[in-house]
């Protein structure tokens, strides 16, 4: 089983000096990663450590008992991974699919798909930090998506709030939207790679994104669960989506000349006052989303 701790300060000094005296050093690609036949130890450039091979909790536990007792810890600290994932399709390629800006007023909708298609990617995405983008500051999701969209295969589906307003009246419900998006994201990826397993939050029917998918979709195994951002791939699959979002939201600022927050708080109908005092009705429905209540409380504010 794998093990994954993490080192700052002179944590990661001790760390190096014990195990250059146990085992065979390489260092590669920045990181640094000692192996033999029985366990292979990586040290990468974040302060992360994965411990992996049969002997991986041994070592694990061997280690964790020299930083623990070591007297420099006194000013530093030795961090077991804080927000836990969802193991039980780890090792299994799949893609994982989630969405960003369905309870927020002003900008678009954006659902993103993301691959895992191996072991080795998987390990490379989890050593990045990846967890759920609503546990994450908007600088570091960033940085997440530009390193996620150069390690795997993804798709991003932007819906603006014009073009949600249309659906919307035709849909008339959001979940419906959002089925949609979620299918012609994985049918996306699907056209790049072949995967038999899909992961997506459950926000309505099940029925849902299987009657929107087309003939590559209906193929595959799609797990629909609450909380599904607990699975790396669908975290993954979240930073984009947020990421994609917040960029969005920036540029409508710029755009507007006025700062636009997010959610659909107090603060969000007093802009939108500002905002529909400035430029009427039917620009309003250009940067937000009208079947909020949010929207009729600006509306009757006038």
């Amino acid at each position: 089983m794998n093990q994954v701790l993490t080192v700052t300060g002179d944590a990661e000094v001790i760390l190096m000096n014990f195990l250059d005296i146990n085992l065979p050093r390489n260092d590669k690609g920045g990181n640094t990663i000692w192996k033999n036949s029985n366990v292979a130890i990586t040290l990468y450039s974040t302060g992360k450590v994965l411990f992996q091979g049969k002997e991986a909790d041994q070592w694990f536990t061997n280690v964790s008992d020299v930083l623990g007792s070591a007297t420099e810890l006194s000013q530093t600290k030795i961090i077991e991974d804080e927000h836990s994932l969802n193991t039980t399709y780890n090792g299994t390629p799949r893609v994982g699919i989630d969405e960003s800006g369905k309870g927020d007023f002003f900008g678009p909708i954006v659902t993103a798909a993301f691959l895992i298609k191996d072991e080795k990617q998987e390990i490379a995405v989890e050593m990045l930090g990846v967890r759920d983008s609503k546990t994450l500051t908007d600088n570091r999701v960033s940085l997440l998506a530009s390193e996620l969209k150069q390690l795997g295969t993804y798709e991003i589906i932007l819906i603006s709030p014009s073009r949600y307003n249309q659906l919307w009246s035709k849909m008339g419900n959001v979940n419906k939207i959002l089925a949609w998006s979620h299918a012609r994201a994985l049918e996306n990826v699907l056209s790049k790679h072949s995967v038999n397993l899909a992961i997506s939050d459950q926000f309505g029917d099940k029925s849902l994104i299987k009657n929107a998918l087309l003939e590559n979709g209906k193929k595959i195994n799609l797990v629909q669960m609450h909380k599904a951002e607990s699975d790396l791939a669908v975290a993954a699959a979240s930073i984009l989506a947020r990421d994609a979002f917040v960029k969005q939201l920036n540029l409508i600022e710029k755009s507007v000349g006025m700062t636009l927050s997010k959610g659909a708080s107090g603060k969000v109908i007093d802009q939108g006052v500002e905002f529909y005092k400035r430029h009427g009705k039917e620009k309003l429905s250009d940067i937000a989303k009208i079947h909020f209540k949010t929207y009729d409380k600006i509306i009757s504010s006038q």
